[in-house]
């Protein structure tokens, strides 16, 4: 639930006081089916960095490889850095 109420931008206890529990039951399994959170559009973005990788001269790039890590895995995010860094690069922008 706290992450739906994140997702919608109200707090926890409002969320409660609005809606009933099946209708935040609802709303989460159509979530499931329908994502509308930060992670879909992390993915499009992620998306969008490898279309721009690939036409730049990248043989490897993979779209995960561009997916952010919000589990502290601190190796991955430099990973990241650095490939966006080299994108760039590649295609003399910066």
């Amino acid at each position: 639930m706290h992450r739906y109420a994140i997702e919608i931008g109200w707090p926890v206890p409002l969320l409660k006081k609005v809606m009933s529990s099946a209708d935040i039951a609802e709303a989460m399994a159509f979530n499931r089916l329908e994502p509308f959170n930060s992670f879909k559009d992390d993915y499009r973005h992620s998306v969008l960095c490898w279309l721009i990788a690939r036409v730049n001269g990248s043989k490897t790039a993979k779209v995960e490889d561009f997916m952010p890590c919000y589990r502290g895995d601190k190796k991955q995010s430099n990973r990241i850095d650095q490939q966006i860094r080299e994108a760039f690069k590649i295609g003399n922008i910066g």
